[in-house]
């Protein structure tokens, strides 16, 4: 007999697994189409996970460590690790595209393990269809951003696939392959550690099920005891672990890296459990409803026993272990760090609820009249205890969803208040389709409208991301690698930091982005908007001189323009609000000024201070000028008694000659200027009594705050 052709093997194999080619394709295209569309992404806009990556992935490109500014950095192993080739381009914005293309390619690949976990449940168009819905997620907008975000979705997703896989066929290879997949998404995202928690809950899940599927006592026990080889590895890796923290005298908390602070908080449990309830209401707002309508009947069927497939009692168990504890640890993290509904921590739960909508689908749309009954009524009265002005803003970084409802309320006439109209006729259609409608108009007609309405929410948290990266990129000025360029990538740079200001800070993380130079950043005063390793060095009294270590190294230095600073300038750059010059330092490095207890925003709290330094070269007389007022405040009146001391400094925050002194009330919205003609080395301080907190009155602003400071001198001319 002879054997067809080779073409026509070929062609018969592509039309038996014509799905998952079009599968490797839709994959293929989302990432060469997010790779394009987030050319939109001007430059980094998160602060500050963004630039923290990055500097990861600098430093490990660079010299093979995984170091922050000089500083051992561990908040993601994998994700820093997969950016770094990036580093390797010749040029800045070649490094930027690259490293958006590498998480853009990550997050693409999310429906691979989608489509293979539902093609274990549902027919291979059913499957598709899974892939499909879950590439027009809102949050595959994070594929832009250089965040874990976009490696965990994908990491995420496959490990829970694992875990129902290793519950539906417990051998060896399949739960070695699950923890594998655990391993693989905490190294990316800490957070991922909840999977390990995932595991014995769905076991317990899975054993339910199968009772109520008519599994014998003598069954359900066999396969139990089959999963002995996770039970062994999770308990001896806990010994393990404890014995190694009790060898380095360190706390358990310390393998959680920059998030060990949070094991150590105290979570209250009714708290957690509202904040948890909020975000499951948002996580229903955020797939429309219908999804979550689904799983809810997939679940009382399996309840009830009508579930027959092992692999459908797999997907259920780990499904509902996974969102369970995905919302207590982000309803705790809310309930005690920020009281605030963060899609960007649940979304990773949103194409599993896809999937369970497709296999929804698949089995005909059943609709037990019980089931069907809770599974439209449950999640309206979730969504119904949000309060939408307080969670509905502008916020696409956490909250997608709500930040699309909430450019949706700006179309509508009554805003707010009609959007609640507007969600709750979208949950009537969505109610009717998915409950009464007939099957035939309702099978074709949900997943169209669901398509259409997660390309709708897509569109604003997209265009108001790429809208941020645009104001950010203005913070480096118009030629963002100027320093490089100047001088090459091989040598080092010192950034001092002086200024006060948010614009400042962001000028500073843009600048050390665009610059792969700028090796170290020296606090002179104010710190940044995160709080981010740097060096703050010692600094003489009398002449401004820096004592820090590798601080006579350096030869180059990046200041502020306005900033008195002993150097050849080289360059200049940076914004025209902020400039910034590059100068070659004439040793010893010294500073002109500097200020202390100024926050970014400009304010202090009960004292603040500014130092201007002399030299042996210049030390003619200057007019300080003081602006202190609360312009920044318009709510209740706290009088703050002003009092401002000039003198000469003497170290330890002591004068040896006190010049003068000045007092003043500050109330809200007032500002006045202090000017005093005086001759470096100079210090001001301001201190004021009694401070306050805008969260007495309701604000979100827990800070202590005096008053709002501003500081600056100009050179007298001398008389003779």
């Amino acid at each position: 007999m002879r054997r067809p052709p080779v073409p026509a093997q070929a062609g018969r194999w592509a039309l038996a697994h014509w799905t998952g080619l079009a599968v490797a394709l839709l994959v293929i295209a989302a990432a060469v189409f997010r790779t394009v569309l987030d050319r939109r992404f001007a430059a980094p806009v998160v602060l500050c996970d963004e630039f923290i990556y990055a500097n990861l992935a600098k430093n490990l490109a660079q010299h093979g460590r995984y170091l922050f500014r000089g500083a051992p950095a561990h908040q993601s192993y994998l994700y820093p690790l997969l950016l770094a080739p990036a580093w390797f381009a010749h040029s800045m914005s070649t490094t930027y595209a690259l490293a958006k293309g590498i998480t853009a390619s990550a997050m693409a690949l999310t429906p691979i393990p989608v489509y293979l976990w539902a093609r274990r449940l549902v027919t291979p168009i059913h499957a598709l269809l899974a892939a499909a819905l879950t590439l027009l997620l809102p949050a595959l907008f994070y594929s832009g951003l250089l965040m874990t975000e976009g490696a965990f979705l994908p990491a995420f997703v496959l490990a829970v696939f694992a875990i129902a896989v290793a519950l539906e066929r417990p051998t060896l290879f399949h739960q070695l392959a699950a923890l594998a997949a655990i391993v693989l998404a905490v190294s990316i995202r800490v957070q991922g550690i909840v999977l390990l928690l995932v595991i014995p809950t769905a076991v317990v899940a899975k054993a339910v099920l199968d009772f109520r599927a008519g599994e014998s006592r003598d069954r359900l026990l066999a396969e139990l005891r089959r999963l002995w080889p996770t039970a062994v590895l999770l308990a001896g890796g806990l010994v393990v672990y404890v014995a190694y923290k009790q060898i380095q005298g360190a706390p358990l908390a310390t393998g959680l890296g920059e998030y060990q602070g949070l094991a150590q908080a105290h979570y209250p449990l009714v708290a957690t459990a509202r904040w948890a309830l909020k975000h499951l209401a948002e996580l229903v707002l955020a797939v429309g409803f219908v999804p979550v309508s689904a799983l809810v009947v997939l679940l009382w069927l399996g309840v009830r026993g009508a579930v027959t497939t092992n692999a459908e009692r797999a997907f259920l168990a780990t499904v509902t272990a996974s969102m369970l504890w995905v919302l207590v640890e982000v309803g705790a993290f809310a309930a005690t760090v920020t009281p605030t509904v963060f899609e960007r921590y649940t979304f990773y739960l949103e194409p599993l609820l896809i999937t369970a909508f497709v296999i929804w689908l698949a089995r005909g749309m059943p609709r037990p009249v019980v089931g069907t009954l809770i599974a439209v009524t449950a999640p309206v009265l979730l969504v119904r205890t949000l309060n939408f002005p307080a969670v509905v803003i502008a916020d696409a970084i956490n909250g997608i969803t709500m930040d699309s409802l909430y450019k949706f309320s700006l179309s509508l006439p009554g805003g707010l208040e009609e959007l609640k109209w507007a969600v709750a006729a979208g949950a009537l259609i969505g109610a009717f389709l998915f409950a009464v409608c007939v099957r035939p108009v309702a099978h074709v007609a949900l997943p169209l409208l669901l398509g259409a309405y997660l390309v709708a929410a897509s569109k604003p948290v997209f265009d108001d991301t790429a809208a941020g990266s645009t104001i950010t990129r203005a913070a480096a000025g118009p030629d963002a690698s100027w320093i490089e360029q100047a001088i090459g990538r091989g040598k080092h740079v010192l950034y001092l930091n002086t200024p006060p200001g948010a614009s400042a800070s962001m000028t500073l993380l843009e600048t050390e982005f665009w610059n792969r130079n700028v090796s170290a950043v020296y606090n002179l005063g104010p710190g940044e908007i995160c709080n981010l390793p740097e060096t703050s060095p010692a600094i003489d009294v009398d002449t401004g001189q820096i004592k820090a270590p590798g601080a006579k190294a350096n030869v180059y230095a990046v200041a502020s323009k306005r900033f008195l600073f002993p150097g050849d300038q080289i360059a200049v750059g940076g914004p025209s609000e902020y400039p910034l010059g590059l100068y070659r330092i004439k040793p010893p490095l010294r500073v002109g000024w500097t200020a202390d207890g100024v926050t970014p925003d400009g304010w202090i709290g009960a004292t603040g201070s500014y130092s201007v330094f002399g030299s042996a070269e210049s030390e003619r007389p200057i007019k300080v000028l003081v602006a202190v007022g609360r312009t920044g405040w318009s709510g209740p009146d706290v009088p703050g008694k002003v009092r401002i001391v000039v003198g000469k400094p003497a170290g330890s925050g002591k004068f040896a000659k006190v010049y003068g002194m000045r007092r003043w009330v500050v109330h809200s919205l007032a500002q006045r200027t202090f000017a005093f003609d005086v001759r470096p080395p100079v210090r001001v301080d301001v201190h004021v009594q009694p401070t306050f907190s805008p969260s007495q009155f309701g604000g979100p602003d827990t800070r202590q705050l005096g008053a709002q400071v501003s500081f600056s001198y100009a050179a007298l001319k001398s008389h003779r």
